[in-house]
Formats: structure tokens, C-alpha cells, sequence
């Protein structure tokens, strides 16, 4: 599903072949399953997801032109910045997210910051504060972000504690792709967080439920089997065969598979062809 790309960077036929024959079946199931977005559609979705952003901030104005002033205002001095790991890396997506904001969004360069630099100019006033990401997994990444300490002013704070010292400030989460789990934890431990997403994954969109709308349920009990079958020849485990939290997710993206995505989607040994030969097992 979406947009495919060249064979030679997307093979299924190739990729169909790494399977001994026994698992053919449930390699077609992951195929099946598998929904990859372009550049071109992640742009849209891009733009689509700052246009809600724009909608939630000037709720409550009447005409066009004050919704427009409010967006207006708004962009012009909130905070741009990213959620971080516990090992950030000038590859986290969120980079590549807030690029994509300047160039299609009309963010100005000089709002998207680093969150290192995004806490000292929180602490410093009460502009608002936008987080982006291409993808709300399980929350870990923003309750990292959000609490843990880091440098500031020759000591050390944290956008948890600086929120605290002044409640009355927006904090929004804008992110492509929101699964289940991150939304209901993220609101549960922040019900503050205004959370902006375009599309909404429940458990069944997880390959690993006992509901997959993905898999025919007459063929889960087996397919569920065979992959872990399959997991163990290929020396996966099982946490890590269904990815992070066992979310199981089929969604891929051109400059990445997200660390929920079902592992044998990026898993790339020697002498195996790579599904998506641009990313050659990369994970965010």
C-alpha cells in the first residue's frame, strides 16, 4: 500500500524470496500489511498536520482573517523543537520532521531549536511550545524529553520543572502518526499536552493482536506460530521480533521503519535482500 518507489529501491519480489517455503505464507501476510509513504505523501501529511495545529490554536475566533492573525501569531513566536531518547543523535528523526516544517510550513529557522537550547528560551518566557515528530509510539521518547535534566545555565532543569514554576503556557505534541499506547500514556502522565496527529492507530492495527484488521482472523493463530518460528531460526527474540513494546507496527517510511515495525520488515542478514534497499535494515 501507499506509493511505491522503484524496484530497485523496493523489491517485494526479492524480498519474498529470502523465505523458505514454509514461511512463504505469512511472508505474504507481512507484504500485505505493509504501508509505505513516500516523501511526497509524507509532505502532505506534513502540511496537514500544521493546518490542524493552526485550527486548534485559533479556536474560537469568528472570521477568517482573526484565525488567520491568531495562526499567524502564534508561528511567529512559539517554540519549534523535538522530542529526544535517552541517547539523542543528530539522526533522530525529529531533525529531519523540523526540516520539513521550515520548508513547507513557513516555520522560521530561527524558532526550530535543539531541545537543549528550546529549555533555556522556555525558562526565559511564556512563549508556546511545540514538539514534532514523525511518530507517537509509546511515550517513552517525549516522558525522556519532557523530565529528564540537561544542561541549563551552568546548572540543571528540565521542561517538567520549568512548567511547573509557571502552568499557564501551551505545550502541544504534533506528530504524524499516533499509536494508541503513546496517546493514552502521554495524556495520562500530561494531560497538559495538546496532542496533534493525522492518523490514529489502535491495538488491531498491531500485527501481534489477537483482532489484526491486517491478518484474516482464520489465519492469526498460525501466522502468530510461524513468525515466531521464524524469529528463532533468524536469532530474533521475541520482544524484538514484534519491535519496541510489541506494537508490531507495518507502517514505513521512506527514510526509516519506526523501532515498533515488525523487525523482519528492516531485518537484513547477510545474503538476505533487503525490503527497502534505501534504509538496508536502518531503524529510528
Amino acid at each position: 500500500m501507499g506509493i511505491w518507489p522503484k524496484r530497485e529501491f523496493l523489491n517485494p519480489d526479492k524480498w519474498l524470496r529470502n523465505f523458505p517455503a514454509e514461511y512463504r505464507e505469512i511472508a505474504v501476510y507481512l507484504l500485505d500489511a505493509y504501508i509505505y509513504y513516500d516523501d511526497n505523501l509524507l509532505d502532505e501529511l506534513m502540511i496537514g498536520a500544521f493546518d490542524e495545529l493552526a485550527r486548534l490554536v485559533a479556536i474560537g475566533e469568528k472570521t477568517a482573517g482573526e484565525r488567520n492573525r491568531k495562526w499567524n501569531d502564534f508561528k511567529n513566536t512559539a517554540i519549534f523543537t523535538l522530542p529526544e531518547g535517552e541517547e539523542p543523535s543528530a539522526s533522530d528523526s525529529g531533525y529531519y520532521m523540523c526540516r520539513k516544517a521550515r520548508d513547507l510550513c513557513g516555520i522560521d529557522q530561527a524558532s526550530l531549536m535543539a531541545p537543549s537550547v528550546a529549555l533555556t528560551h522556555f525558562s526565559e518566557s511564556r512563549r508556546p511550545i511545540v514538539f514534532i515528530d514523525d511518530f507517537l509510539c509509546t511515550g517513552a521518547q517525549f516522558l525522556t524529553t519532557w523530565t529528564v535534566p540537561r544542561g541549563h545555565k551552568g546548572s540543571e532543569s528540565s521542561f517538567e520543572k520549568i512548567y511547573q514554576e509557571n502552568t499557564d503556557r501551551k505545550i502541544y505534541y504534533l506528530t504524524l502518526f499516533a499509536f494508541e499506547e503513546g496517546v493514552n500514556h502521554t495524556q495520562r502522565a500530561f494531560p497538559f499536552v495538546k496532542i496533534v496527529y493525522m492518523h490514529y492507530l489502535d491495538k488491531n492495527d498491531s500485527l501481534n493482536s489477537q483482532n489484526s484488521r491486517h491478518i484474516p482472523s482464520s489465519a492469526l493463530p498460525t501466522f502468530k506460530i510461524k513468525m515466531e518460528e521464524l524469529g528463532i531460526t533468524l536469532g530474533i527474540s521475541g520482544n524484538d521480533l514484534w519491535g519496541n513494546a510489541e506494537i508490531a507496527s507495518s507502517i514505513a517510511l521512506q527514510h526509516c521503519e519506526p523501532d515498533v515495525a515488525v523487525t523482519l520488515y528492516s531485518h537484513c542478514p547477510v545474503g538476505w535482500s533487503a525490503l527497502n534497499s534505501r534504509l538496508g535494515g536502518a531503524k529510528k
